[in-house]
């Protein structure tokens, strides 16, 4: 589990330390404070984390690649917080377990490639998932296909969010589990009227 997450010279995000509690948390702030970086930067180095386990250049690649395809800057320094002169950006994620927490970092002059600080060891064992403020659901049958063989203007959170709302259900203990988050998470959302 996410325990906290630190970031520097992150896009338009403030330089501090966002803390996680179990169950769901609730991120509000005004129009371009970054919420929605900060939801696209963890959910990228999670997913990474999420695949099989890597060598420090295979992450390197991969954190960057990801944070491309989800973030969809020109180059990774886009990514650092605009201002005169060169920069550095550094993301850090704390885990429960510490052994999988990690660090990246880049520059402001880097085009498609993260230094990895603190690898983490080992993968997770559940892979994130990222839901786009807007409308997926329409999108199921024919997208995964469209954004895996065209050039889309659509960031890569949306082809993985999609992928999985086309997947059938889990069968037996996992379905079962999947089936009470679900209630779980729909009542959250929208409360009953006494």
């Amino acid at each position: 589990m996410l325990t906290k997450a630190t970031f520097q010279n992150f896009t338009t995000v403030p330089n501090t330390e966002w803390k996680f509690a179990p169950g769901l948390n609730v991120i509000v702030g005004e129009n371009g404070l970054g919420k929605s970086h900060v939801l696209k930067a963890i959910y990228s180095l999670l997913k990474v984390q999420s695949g099989k386990e890597m060598s420090k250049g295979a992450l390197e690649k991969a954190y960057a690649e990801k944070l491309l395809g989800v973030m969809r800057p020109e180059s990774i320094g886009r990514l650092v917080k605009r201002k005169q002169g060169r920069d550095r950006c550094e993301i850090a994620l704390a885990m429960q377990d510490v052994e999988k927490s990690s660090t990246i970092a880049f520059a402001t002059n880097a085009k498609s490639q993260v230094e990895v600080v603190k690898a983490p060891k080992g993968t997770l064992p559940l892979s994130p998932v990222y839901l786009p403020t807007r409308e997926l659901a329409t999108l199921c049958p024919w997208f995964v296909p469209l954004y895996d063989n065209y050039h889309v203007e659509f960031e890569e959170a949306w082809r993985d969010t999609v992928s999985l709302l086309g997947a059938p259900s889990l069968k037996g203990p996992r379905g079962a589990d999947a089936t009470g988050r679900r209630s779980t998470i729909g009542n959250l959302l929208s409360p009953s009227v006494a």
